[in-house]
């Protein structure tokens, strides 16, 4: 790639980008390795993630209760993924699934999915997969906003209070 060819130069290194991500406590793995690491962490997490008294305690914030919440953000995606293979032109797909692969690679030790509410915002292309897959199926509509909503306010009610979100 392009970027990789600019790094040579700079750095030496035409994935430098790959050994910084040690920086943050992240390491190459499978990506079903990944995804079975982190629903153990919201397994044992859950209890955490929906007792408000943990979520909203005083003091630094913890991402321990995080980890039910991007775990179910990166179902969410995957989901997605799955079902708008045949509702988007292949090339958007294949972006998309590269965008969730990614950071599916890169677990962060005690975290493994820290920070996928954010990084499936990259995979863009999924929005318009959930768009057309809400556009024909009304039950899916509905209980896309009975989750969002509620799960909205929590986020951004979690965020204003300086907690941790994603």
């Amino acid at each position: 790639s392009v970027y990789m060819a600019y790094l040579v130069p700079l750095f030496g290194d035409p994935l430098i980008f790959e050994k910084a991500q040690s920086n943050w406590g992240r390491h190459f793995e499978w990506f079903p390795v990944t995804i079975w690491q982190g629903l153990v962490a919201a397994w044992h997490s859950w209890p955490d993630a929906v007792n408000f008294a943990v979520l909203f305690q005083r003091g630094a914030p913890s991402t321990v209760p995080s980890n039910l919440y991007n775990v179910l953000f990166t179902l969410f995606a995957l989901a997605v993924l799955v079902f708008s293979i045949k509702r988007l032109p292949f090339y958007l797909w294949l972006y998309a699934a590269a965008a969730l692969f990614m950071p599916l690679s890169y677990p962060a030790e005690g975290n493994p999915l820290m920070s996928m509410p954010r990084l499936v915002l990259e995979a863009f292309p999924l929005f318009l997969g959930l768009g057309n897959i809400m556009a024909r199926t009304p039950w899916v509509r509905a209980v896309y906003f009975v989750v969002a909503i509620p799960l909205g306010v929590l986020l951004v009610t979690l965020f204003a209070t300086a907690h941790w979100v994603a």
